[in-house]
């Protein structure tokens, strides 16, 4: 299986085995489906042991989840990544998310 994730770090102040997911698309039901498909992508990843097959660092650290996005998730979004992060803070992993740099960027409703 290829990388569900688009970058791996490992946090030295944390200790924590950071996989994070870039989310460039504006925020809808489509994107919001392919988000929660690559959330799982990630979990089956970890828990099959392919992450620290690829990579050994990430042994005995916490994985956390980073989506960082474009643009700012709606309201359907928000509520699903405050459930998803109970979920996987309750099963010993950790979801955060925030934007792409600085903020996010404005959509255009003109």
């Amino acid at each position: 299986m290829h990388q569900p994730f688009d970058s791996i770090s490992l946090d030295a102040t944390s200790d924590a085995c950071i996989l994070t997911l870039l989310i460039c698309e504006e925020w809808n039901d489509t994107q919001l489906f392919a988000t929660q498909e690559r959330i799982n992508a990630c979990l089956q990843w970890i828990e099959s042991g392919e992450l620290y097959l690829a990579h050994p660092g990430a042994r005995g650290r916490e994985c956390v989840i980073d989506l960082r996005s474009i643009y700012q998730p709606d309201q359907a979004t928000f509520r699903f990544l405050e459930q998803a992060q109970t979920v996987l803070e309750d099963a010993g992993y950790g979801l955060r998310h925030g934007p792409l740099g600085s903020a996010y960027v404005e959509v255009d409703t003109r």
